[in-house]
């Protein structure tokens, strides 16, 4: 009989430290979908409610094609400086002119380093080296290299190729607006656009505007390609943020 009640109360005991461990989960859970979204209530910054998890990316649902409506939204309805969570990430959203000023030019060296996008964290050395993904000495390094290629001199030198460029394009929508056929704009400005960068950044003539079979816009187009949903989604649950230097 003693072992019994024993073994009842070794169960009993049991149980309730399993009821403890789910709580404890629950709480966890809890804790980690509603832990950063304080943020801004404690530094003052208005801005919209998040969601647990997701923080405001369930508001850009709402228009997924034009997400610039609902960030207007935003500052109609927070002012022009406001905060709000992209995924579980705090960020600022400031359409103040003279506060972008200031980060953008005057203490912009102060601010080099952006968000790892998802492409950026992806297999190839020209997206995980690229400006926006590179941080601290190394987007120095490389801002210092590029920055004289766009001075006012170098920019009008590139300018002609870049008319060039623009006159082909005019006669191929003269032609496409009298035939009357339907086309994909957004090929025909790819095209357009890789034909400027491969003349204006690497001296490189091509006809890729009139040639129906090309090798370079699909390759770029593999280059960029979107990244699977699910690392979207694990960047945008993730810790990440528009960080200022360490220096």
């Amino acid at each position: 009989m003693d072992l019994s009640i024993d073994f009842v109360r070794k169960v009993a005991a049991f149980e309730h430290l399993w009821i403890a461990v789910l709580i404890g989960i629950v709480l966890l859970v809890a804790w980690y979908a509603v832990a950063p979204y304080s943020t801004f209530k404690k530094l003052g910054i208005p801005g919209p409610a998040p969601w647990p998890f997701l923080g405001n990316l369930p508001d850009y649902n709402k228009k997924p094609s034009q997400p610039f409506l609902v960030e207007k939204e935003f500052v109609e309805k927070y002012g022009r400086v406001l905060g709000f969570y992209f995924g579980r990430t705090p960020a600022y959203m400031i359409s103040d002119v003279d506060l972008l000023k200031q980060i953008l030019v005057k203490e912009f060296s102060k601010f080099p380093n952006r968000p790892l996008s998802a492409i950026g964290d992806g297999q190839t050395i020209f997206t995980r080296k690229g400006l926006l993904n590179v941080q601290d000495d190394d987007w120095r390094r490389i801002r210092a290299t590029i920055t004289p290629t766009f001075s006012a001199l170098k920019l009008k030198q590139i300018a002609p190729l870049v008319h060039q460029s623009c006159d082909t394009l005019n006669k191929k929508l003269e032609k496409i607006a009298e035939s009357g056929k339907i086309v994909d704009m957004w090929r025909i400005y790819g095209k357009f656009t890789m034909e400027v960068i491969l003349a204006s950044a690497f001296g490189v003539q091509t006809d890729i505007q009139t040639a129906d079979d090309e090798p370079y816009t699909p390759n770029a187009e593999r280059l960029f390609q979107s990244p699977p949903l699910s690392v979207v989604l694990s960047k945008s649950l993730a810790d990440w943020s528009f960080s200022p230097s360490k220096q």
